[in-house]
């Protein structure tokens, strides 16, 4: 066996987490800091949003959507200067452009309502 995947397979999460949560992240951060190491914390959703390069970077836009109000959601990871990227149209709902898709490639009215039916599809 392959030593990585025998340690993998034989490493003991409980004692890891329970090590961990011996100190705040803070705590952890300073001491990998300490030893010259790069160390930053793993952020949640909710504090992604809070973390301040993500807003110098424009990580996050806002637009309006048609059933949740305003929204910030996570942005272009490619930036390209003459053309900036931008949300245009909002996200479809499930099953929104189903018809119209299946119907540009050929199906007939009878066989879309046939798979929306039988729920192969969501065609509302």
């Amino acid at each position: 066996m392959n030593g990585e995947v025998d340690r993998f397979e034989k490493r003991d999460l409980e004692i890891v987490t329970e090590y961990l949560m011996c100190k705040t992240t803070a705590e952890w951060l300073e001491i990998r800091r300490n030893d010259n190491a790069w160390a930053g914390p793993i952020c949640d959703v909710t504090d992604v949003v809070d973390v301040l390069q993500f807003t110098v970077n424009g990580s996050f836009v806002e637009y309006d959507h048609h059933t949740e109000g305003r929204v910030n959601a996570p942005g272009f990871p490619i930036r390209f200067q003459r053309t900036p990227a931008k949300v245009r149209y909002r996200a479809p709902n499930v099953g929104e452009y189903t018809r119209k898709i299946l119907a540009d490639v050929g199906y007939s009215t009878e066989n879309i309502d046939a798979l929306a039916g039988s729920g192969v599809v969501s065609a509302p």
